[in-house]
């Protein structure tokens, strides 16, 4: 065989390896596939229970709630109350979430996987992470392992977003019911300071409510839709600021209803 030959049937080898791989289903990518950030499960009302933003003029913590106005506090009650249908799906999977980020992947049996432990609320949590690519989008699996809940390998959540998109899903699974989807999260994040997440009950008692937060710049958003009383609400306040209002069908005769800076009661503008 003369040296051009065996030049091309070398080349041509290493092209159809190529072709091969990229038809195997089971070969690794490069890079295992960008995890979306935290903030597309969070739902951040930390200003209603944990203090004031730095260099507020308004008092931290139980002062803080004592000392604020009625205003203030009946958005506080219906940001609690809206959000309840939220952390019992979300307690854990935040939670097992947020510790991927400080882990490294392996690839096996076709996908990257994390696998690591968390501790949460007493607890210990076995999580091993699945991605991979799905077409034109990266798919994530959660699977969790505890003695404590007497789960063995329960698939809790899974996510979806094209590969390079600024938008995706969740779904969370109900481990009392392991094949229902208790709750779906609809996420968005347009801009650097702009993130919109609307979480949707499917199962259980809260079946039908609608929680969506929603940040642009310094401004939050907060509606939520009680599908048993059949009534919407909408909170908002400034993140610099704290000055906000609350429309509850429920408070103030249905009007809008503002706080200052210091969480006191204010004229709307």
């Amino acid at each position: 065989m003369s040296a051009t030959a065996r030049r091309i049937r070398a080349g041509a080898l290493v092209a159809l390896v190529s072709v091969a791989a990229c038809d195997d289903p089971t070969a690794p990518d490069d890079t295992p596939p960008e995890l979306p950030a935290a903030e597309t499960m969070t739902f951040d009302f930390d200003f209603f229970d944990q203090g004031a933003s730095i260099g507020s003029v308004a008092p931290a913590g139980p002062a803080r709630q004592a000392s604020a106005g009625p205003h203030w506090g009946a958005a506080a009650l219906t940001v609690g109350l809206a959000n309840v249908s939220v952390v019992v799906h979300l307690f854990v999977p935040v939670a097992t979430w947020r510790a991927a980020a400080s882990h490294s992947p392996v690839f096996e049996d076709g996908a990257w996987h994390w696998r690591y432990s968390v501790t949460q609320g007493g607890q210990s949590f076995s999580s091993d992470l699945s991605g991979f690519r799905d077409g034109d989008d990266r798919v994530f699996e959660m699977s969790i392992s505890s003695s404590a809940l007497q789960l063995e390998n329960f698939l809790w959540y899974r996510g979806r977003a094209p590969i390079g998109g600024t938008s995706g899903t969740w779904e969370f699974f109900d481990p009392d019911a392991q094949s229902t989807v208790a709750g779906r999260i609809e996420w968005s994040h347009p801009a650097a300071d702009r993130r919109i997440l609307t979480f949707t009950a499917v199962s259980g008692e809260n079946v039908g409510d609608e929680l969506t937060y929603e940040t642009d710049g310094a401004d939050r958003f907060v509606t939520f839709f009680d599908v048993s009383e059949n009534r919407s609400y909408e909170v908002y306040w400034d993140a610099l600021t704290n000055a906000g209002y609350i429309v509850s069908p429920g408070y103030n005769g249905g009007e809008k209803a503002c706080w200052d800076g210091a969480l006191q009661n204010t004229p709307c503008a």
